[in-house]
Formats: C-alpha cells, sequence, structure tokens
C-alpha cells in the first residue's frame, strides 16, 4: 500500500505524510477521550449526568459559536436531521455518563467500541448495503463479546454495562444520521447545531436537579466541555486526512489509556470476564474497520 503524502512540499508538521498527520490528530482525541472519561465519572458521584451535559453543551455552544459565526456555518436546510442527530447524540450522552458512574471505565469503552457492530446491522436494515459473510461473523462474534460483558441472565446485571450498549445502538444511530447529514452539511454547521440542540434539550432537566458543583465541579466541568470539544474536533481531522486501516486501531489505545488512568485514580480493575469480552469487541471492530477499508480501496482502483 502506497501512503497518501500531501499535496506540495513543506516543513516540519506540512511535510508530514496525511496518514502521519492523521496518526498525530487520532492519539490527541484518544488523549481528550481519555482523559475526559475518567473526569466525566468524578463528576458523576457528585452530580446529576443531565446536569453534567448542561453545564458541558453550554461551554461547547459558546466555543463554537464564534467559529460557527466567522466561517458562516449557521445556515441550514437540514433542521430536522440535526434535531435527530441531537435527539440521539443527547440521549446516548447521558447514557454514556451514567454508565461511568456504574461501571468501570474500561468496560464502558469498550462496549462503547460495539457501535460498530450495530452500524453494520443499521447499514442493511435501513440503507440497503450489502455485508459478506465476513462481516457478519465478525459481527456475531462481536456480539457474543457484548453479551460476555452484560451477562444477561447470569446474577445480578450491572445496569451501567446495560446503558453502556444502549449508548452503542444509539451512537450507530448518530453514525448514519452524520452520515446523511455529511452529503450537504458542513462539519463546522453539524458539531455547532448538535451542542446547541443538546444544551436546550437537558436544559430543565439539568435545572430540576441541580446541585451547586463547588469549585473542583466546575473546574472539572470546564475541563469536560474543553476536553470534548478538542476530542471532536481532533478525530474529524483524523478520519478526514487518514486511511482508516491507519486510523482506525490507534483508536483502541483509548481503552487502554482509559483503563489505566481509571486504575490509577479510582483503583477500578475489570474481572476476566470483562476483559475476554473487551478483546472479543476490539478483535470484531477492528476487523470490520480494516475490511472496510480495503473494500473501499479495492472499488477505489477498480
Amino acid at each position: 500500500m502506497t501512503e497518501r503524502t500531501a499535496p506540495g512540499t513543506g516543513s516540519g508538521w506540512n511535510a508530514m505524510s496525511a496518514n502521519s498527520r492523521a496518526a498525530v490528530w487520532m492519539l490527541l482525541a484518544v488523549l481528550a477521550f481519555s482523559v475526559n472519561n475518567v473526569s466525566l465519572k468524578s463528576l458523576a458521584r457528585e452530580l446529576d449526568p443531565l446536569q453534567i451535559m448542561f453545564v458541558r453543551g453550554v461551554i461547547m455552544t459558546g466555543f463554537l459559536l464564534p467559529i460557527a459565526w466567522r466561517t458562516r456555518a449557521l445556515a441550514t436546510k437540514r433542521f430536522g436531521g440535526h434535531l435527530t442527530r441531537s435527539l440521539l447524540g443527547t440521549s446516548g450522552a447521558y447514557l454514556f455518563i451514567l454508565a461511568l458512574s456504574l461501571a468501570p471505565v474500561a468496560d464502558v469503552v469498550a462496549l462503547s467500541f460495539s457501535r460498530a457492530l450495530f452500524i453494520v446491522v443499521f447499514a442493511v436494515l435501513i440503507l440497503g448495503e450489502v455485508v459478506g459473510w465476513r462481516r457478519w461473523t465478525a459481527c456475531a462474534a462481536g456480539f457474543v463479546g457484548v453479551l460476555v460483558m452484560v451477562r444477561p441472565g447470569f446474577g445480578e446485571i450491572n445496569l451501567g454495562m446495560v446503558a453502556a450498549a444502549t449508548d452503542a445502538i444509539l451512537s450507530a444511530g448518530v453514525a448514519l444520521t452524520l452520515k446523511s447529514l455529511g452529503r450537504t452539511e458542513r462539519p463546522q454547521t453539524i458539531v455547532f447545531y448538535f451542542g446547541l440542540l443538546s444544551t436546550l434539550f437537558s436544559m430543565v432537566p439539568a435545572l430540576l436537579v441541580w446541585r451547586d458543583p463547588g469549585t473542583q465541579g466546575w473546574l472539572l466541568l470546564a475541563l469536560t466541555g474543553v476536553l470534548a470539544t478538542c476530542g471532536q474536533f481532533a478525530v474529524t481531522r483524523a478520519w478526514t486526512e487518514g486511511e482508516a486501516s491507519i486510523v482506525a486501531p490507534i483508536a483502541y489505545v483509548q481503552l487502554v489509556l482509559s483503563g489505566g488512568l481509571a486504575y490509577l485514580l479510582f483503583r477500578e480493575t475489570p474481572d476476566l470476564l470483562g476483559l475476554a469480552g473487551a478483546a472479543i469487541i476490539v478483535a470484531s471492530t477492528l476487523y470490520i474497520a480494516l475490511r472496510e477499508a480495503r473494500l473501499k480501496r479495492t472499488d477505489t482502483n477498480a
């Protein structure tokens, strides 16, 4: 495979190949999301997820509004699409934060990667895409990993794991919605309207459960807002500039880094079944990502 390179010549950052830049962007996104995960868990011990979402949404919207205004990204003819994306994304964000408050961070992050499995299923059922037996086999294996982690019917079910799995399903719906919006809408427009609408959706519920976060709480809330915004920007640049075969494996570093930070801060240690389920999910979703990247290259070269 020939690595993509940036057009023209230059020095430093511009002289790097597109895939190298994408790798750096994804590593930055992984770092932002990993620190964000443990920050959210710390906050969720004291504050309701709705309050966390609202404050974070206000910060994101305030940060993105000047950018959207300068780039003339406020205009849209797809408000219904933004509304759907925001409803799914806001519901998923609530479940993700709830899951972090009830289950180990590494388990929640691992289950979040299972969204790739649901994307394949939804793409077939909703978009009518054709999927070969290899990806179906990987999906089946991945769903086994999800069952191993959630363990329905085997003793007391951890509601945090159920919330994380449900978030993965909603995230798959978000991915398909973004695929549709991306055909006509600019990235700045999509990110801005998500921040704005998610803030509006969570405002009234957040006020009903409001508690004074205290100085440390406010600092953590501000940190999560900044990290979420920077992480979304970095991951968007990574997928835009690089090939999936390069970017996808790096994304899974988040599982190791998030788990390591959770151990250092909260002394969390996932059990053996959780680790086994996580390994199955990572292997199956990584295979799906690499398989899709290979098929796209084949179609492009045909």
